[in-house]
């Protein structure tokens, strides 16, 4: 065809996928799926196997890590190669999708730990990352506001207390809003 070398690529089987092996004076070597577009089957010189899809988007090539061979069957692979196949036709880039899941699942992460977080380590946390600078006294301070307490105060003591309170819960609250 007018020197154009086309290629016929082999359906991966079991046996097939088990015998390549990465060519010599190689780095790594990829060999093509014949029955699925864009999945390849990338093997290094240490014998890492590893499924990859490639294909083109807005003209540009990228190539996407599906997963070890080890774990990953042929179908399943032939079937992630499809779905992202399918996503990279309607202009979707799956790499962009992934970065989204990954920065949504880091957000609820964040919220969960933000959420569990006890006031006390929170409070903790704020005299040690500031008592460097702190005098004796102005330390001894901050750390009087967050004892335990269940002692019995006296009538003025009290309205002190409530007030050391209120501070004590702003501060926390700057903390875990920074």
């Amino acid at each position: 065809m007018n020197g154009v070398i086309m290629r016929k690529w082999k359906n991966f089987t079991a046996e097939r996928v088990a015998g390549f092996k990465c060519k010599a004076g190689k780095q790594q070597s990829i060999y093509w799926d014949g029955k699925t577009p864009g999945l390849g089957l990338r093997i290094t010189t240490a014998g890492s196997k590893s499924y990859i899809f490639e294909t083109r988007l807005y003209g540009r090539t990228f190539r996407v890590t599906i997963g070890d061979l080890r774990t990953w069957t042929i179908g399943k692979a032939q079937a992630e190669a499809r779905r992202l196949k399918t996503l990279s036709d309607q202009g979707i880039d799956p790499r962009l999708q992934q970065a989204q899941r990954h920065a949504e699942n880091e957000a609820q992460r964040n919220e969960v730990i933000r959420r569990n977080l006890i006031v006390a380590d929170a409070w903790n946390a704020y005299i040690r990352a500031r008592y460097p600078k702190w005098s004796t006294r102005h330390l001894a301070d901050h750390q009087n506001i967050a004892h335990l307490g269940g002692e019995k105060l006296a009538a003025g003591e009290r309205l002190v207390q409530l007030v050391l309170d209120d501070v004590q819960l702003h501060c926390v609250a700057i903390l875990l809003l920074a």
